[in-house]
């Protein structure tokens, strides 16, 4: 992609696309025109829409990151607190584009497959944001508890994101509360 403002464009439009009619049935040509540039430079920049898919999953985690660098700890703070600010980003930023959290579901229920690779790198960049915040609230715990409990919170985000077709959706602070339940229950239990 030349440009982030197109890039941003096309990560918009897919977003839209693929929440109204799905990550499969969406197709280049309707992102493009959604997004006001022509199919032939979304193939000349992917070539395909496999790949496409696969720069809109690395984008929208370059999204989320950005939000998340811009959480400054304070020195009083505790990891719990920097944990929720972290997990508030996540669901703010998963709030403002619902079809993100379809999208990695998605793609990540096709196993081994095509984006198998890159959904394990960028999952692992976002496991490592909530293992920060962990190990700063519980410096004591061992790493491999660290590391299950942050891919545990990390599976809660994104299933508290998903529409399920309840008729009243948690807030972001109820979502909030019930991923820093797993967090809490390891500080006690690193306290006892």
């Amino acid at each position: 992609m030349r440009t982030r403002t197109t890039k941003l464009k096309l990560f918009r439009a897919a977003m839209e696309l693929m929440g109204e009619s799905g990550v499969t049935e969406t197709r280049v040509e309707d992102v493009a025109a959604r997004a006001g540039v022509s199919k032939g430079s979304i193939y000349y920049n992917f070539g395909s829409k496999s790949q496409l898919v696969e720069e809109l999953l690395r984008f929208g985690l370059e999204q989320l990151e950005e939000r998340i660098a811009g959480i400054r700890r304070a020195a009083d703070s505790d990891g719990l607190e920097y944990l929720a600010s972290v997990l508030e980003q996540g669901f703010r930023f998963l709030d403002e584009y619902p079809s993100f959290a379809r999208l990695w579901v998605a793609t990540s229920w096709r196993g081994a497959g095509e984006w198998a690779e890159t959904l394990a790198s960028l999952r692992h960049r976002v496991v490592g944001l909530v293992e920060e915040g962990l190990e700063l609230a519980v410096p004591s715990a061992d790493a491999a508890t660290v590391r299950l409990t942050a891919h545990a919170i990390f599976g809660s985000v994104f299933a508290l994101s998903l529409d399920d077709g309840q008729a009243r959706r948690p807030s972001v602070p109820e979502r909030v509360s019930i991923c820093l339940l797993t967090a809490r229950g390891l500080a006690e239990q690193d306290g006892a």
